[in-house]
C-alpha cells in the first residue's frame, strides 16, 4: 500500500469525538440518554438515509429515505461500541462510524443491493427540517467523488465504482455547473475534462434536489458553518443513459497556505481500511507539513506509513502528498476528504 494515500488523510482538520473540540452549532452541552443526532446521509450505492445516533445510550437506527435499489422505507438499528481512537464499531453488522457531533457522520452499512448485499460508504451531515438560504448553498466547491462507472444493468453495478475529483459552482439563483478533473475557475490552467451544468431546488426539508437534462441527477444536504466553511454531501442518482448511483462530497474552496492542522485525526475509506492520522505541532523541530499514519487494513492488519503534503495543489483548496494523493479540507471545521487519482478504486473520510 502506497504512503501517499495514507499521508492525505492527515491533513484532516476535524473536531472528531473525544478530542475536546466544540463542534459547529455545538452548545457544548452534554447530551442525554434517548436525545440522539440525526443525520441526512448519502450512500455510495445511491440511497439517501436518515441515520440517528445516541451516544449516552449507544445506540444508532436507520431509514432509507430515497433508494435506486427499491429500499425506500427499510429501517435498521443497532448498538454502538467505542474503539480506544474515538470511533463507534456497530453491531450486528460490525462497521466502523466517526462521528463529529453536529458537524458529519461516516461509515459503513450492510445493505441489500442489486440482488445481494453490499457494503454502502455513506456520509452525512445534521439534519435540518427548514429551507436553506440560497447565499448558504452557493459558492465554488472542491469536490471528490465515488460512483457507479457506468448507469446500474438489471439493478446492479456491473462496471464496478470509481473516484474521481473536480470542482462545481453554486449560484444563488439556482444554477450550478461541474467540472471534472479541472478548475472551474481556472480552466486555463486546469481545464474541465468534462463539463456541465443544471438547476437546483430547495425542498423544505434539509434536502436540495439537483436536476439536469429533465432528469434528476442527485439529492443534496448541506454543511453550512459560523467558520464560513461549507460541506456540501451529494447522493447521485442512477441516470440512464449517463452514469450510475454514487456519493459526492464538496468542500468550500479556501486557501489553505496557513491553516494550523496539528492533531490527530481519524479517517475510513470505501474499500474497509481506517487509521488515525497524526501532524505535528508547527512549533516542534521538523517539517510540519509531514504526517504519520497508522492505518488497519480489512483484515486487521496494521501497518505505519508517513509522508509530506504540498498545500493549494493541484489548485487552490487541495493538498498533494509527496506520492500524488489528494486531500480536501475544511478549516475551522476540521473536515477532510481525499483519494488517490492513480489508484481511483477508493475515496476516504475523516475527521480530528
Amino acid at each position: 500500500m502506497r504512503y501517499g494515500r495514507i499521508a492525505v488523510a492527515a491533513f484532516l482538520s476535524f473536531a472528531l469525538t473525544g478530542s475536546g473540540l466544540v463542534s459547529c452549532g455545538d452548545s457544548g452541552t452534554e447530551p442525554e440518554e434517548g436525545e440522539g443526532q440525526t443525520y441526512i446521509a448519502g450512500g455510495s450505492v445511491g440511497d439517501l438515509i436518515l441515520y440517528t445516533v445516541d451516544q449516552i445510550a449507544l445506540t444508532y437506527s436507520y431509514e432509507v429515505l430515497e433508494s435506486e435499489f427499491g429500499l425506500t422505507g427499510v429501517t435498521g438499528s443497532g448498538t454502538l461500541t467505542v474503539n480506544p481512537d474515538g470511533s463507534y464499531t456497530t453491531s450486528p453488522d460490525q462497521a466502523r462510524v466517526v462521528l463529529l457531533p453536529n458537524t458529519l457522520v461516516v461509515g459503513m452499512a450492510e445493505v441489500a443491493a442489486g440482488g445481494g448485499t453490499t457494503d454502502m460508504y455513506f456520509a452525512g451531515v445534521p439534519q435540518l427540517e427548514t429551507t436553506y438560504d440560497p447565499a448558504q448553498v452557493a459558492g465554488t466547491y472542491n469536490m471528490i467523488g465515488f460512483e457507479c462507472f457506468d448507469p446500474l444493468s438489471g439493478g446492479a453495478c456491473t462496471a464496478g465504482y470509481r473516484a474521481g475529483y473536480g470542482t462545481f459552482r453554486v449560484d444563488a439563483g439556482g444554477t450550478f455547473e461541474h467540472c471534472t478533473e479541472g478548475d472551474i475557475n481556472d480552466t486555463g490552467n486546469h481545464p474541465c475534462r468534462e463539463h456541465g451544468g443544471g438547476t437546483w431546488v430547495d425542498q423544505g426539508n434539509g434536502i436540495v434536489q439537483a436536476s439536469a437534462g429533465g432528469m434528476v441527477q442527485a439529492s443534496v444536504t448541506l454543511l453550512p458553518s459560523p467558520s464560513g466553511g461549507k460541506v456540501l454531501i451529494v447522493d447521485v442518482k442512477n441516470r440512464p443513459g449517463q452514469a450510475g448511483p454514487g456519493l459526492i462530497v464538496g468542500v468550500k474552496r479556501q486557501d489553505v497556505s496557513g491553516v494550523d492542522l496539528t492533531g490527530s485525526y481519524n479517517y475510513i475509506e470505501t474499500n474497509g481500511r481506517y487509521g488515525t492520522a497524526t501532524i505535528p505541532d508547527p512549533d516542534t523541530p521538523g517539517d510540519p507539513n509531514s504526517a504519520e499514519l497508522l492505518e488497519t487494513d480489512q483484515l486487521g492488519n496494521q501497518m505505519t506509513l508517513s509522508g509530506t503534503m504540498t498545500r493549494n495543489s493541484p489548485w487552490t483548496g487541495w493538498m498533494e502528498t509527496n506520492e500524488g494523493s489528494y486531500i480536501l479540507i475544511l478549516p475551522g471545521d476540521g473536515v477532510m476528504f481525499f483519494f488517490d487519482p492513480a489508484d481511483n478504486t477508493w475515496i476516504g473520510l475523516g475527521g480530528m
